[in-house]
């Protein structure tokens, strides 16, 4: 009697899936593994969300600050000609930020300041020169090592070209107002005539640079904390 006892528990164990007998065994043991590693997985995978959720929300907290500090600068600074911050915080938003930042922050700069200063055809040329700017200071200098002495210096030197780009750009804008079929001398004449307010744009960025060395220097630590 005993021994028909044995034979019929063994064979039930045998027809129970994953080779379970009826008071459970590695199959249960197994499932609840995959049970706990799934939610594991479901945890890590929301921390990541939060995450990336949270560097979007500094990012873009950071880029409405250099925003508003390019808007107020250069309503501050409209007595001095052609002498601004918006170029110098274009080229930091753009490598503190990054590259999208950089270039939505330009052209929003450029449209908000004119909503004071005075709108007009020149504020289109104005808002793809900036945006520009902040476009590709995000493209070359978005890297961890940005803050290096060395690295900081090529900064500013691209800010001093990228200010003498923009003055030529709305010096081309005037030549396409006035139309026609200028003599190249009256041409040439615009560009000579804008360059020393260019070259005031251009040193006025870097001395706007300076001071905002200690952003650029520790950008890694603003964004990736």
């Amino acid at each position: 009697m005993m021994e028909k006892m044995a034979c019929a528990l063994t064979d039930r164990s045998k027809v129970m899936p994953g080779g379970r007998s009826h008071w459970g065994g590695s199959g249960s043991a197994e499932a609840a593994g995959a049970t706990a590693g799934k939610s594991t997985a479901g945890v890590a995978a929301g921390t990541d969300v939060q995450a990336a959720q949270r560097t979007q929300l500094r990012t873009a907290s950071i880029a409405v600050a250099f925003l508003v500090a390019a808007v107020a600068g250069r309503v501050l600074f409209a007595g001095v000609p052609n002498v601004q911050p918006v170029t110098a915080l274009c080229i930091v938003a753009g490598m503190v930020c990054g590259r999208r930042w950089g270039l939505a922050m330009g052209m929003s700069a450029a449209l908000l300041s004119n909503m004071v200063l005075g709108q007009g055809i020149w504020t289109l040329f104005q808002m793809a020169g900036w945006g520009a700017v902040g476009w590709t200071a995000g493209a070359l200098f978005a890297h961890p090592r940005s803050g290096a002495f060395g690295r900081w210096m090529v900064v500013c030197a691209f800010g001093f070209v990228a200010s003498l780009a923009f003055g030529a750009l709305m010096d081309s804008q005037v030549v396409l107002l006035v139309g026609g079929a200028m003599p190249m001398q009256t041409i040439l004449g615009i560009y000579a005539a804008g360059l020393p307010f260019n070259l005031a744009h251009a040193i006025g960025t870097v001395a706007f640079l300076i001071p905002l060395g200690a952003l650029i220097r520790c950008r890694s630590k603003i964004v990736a904390k």
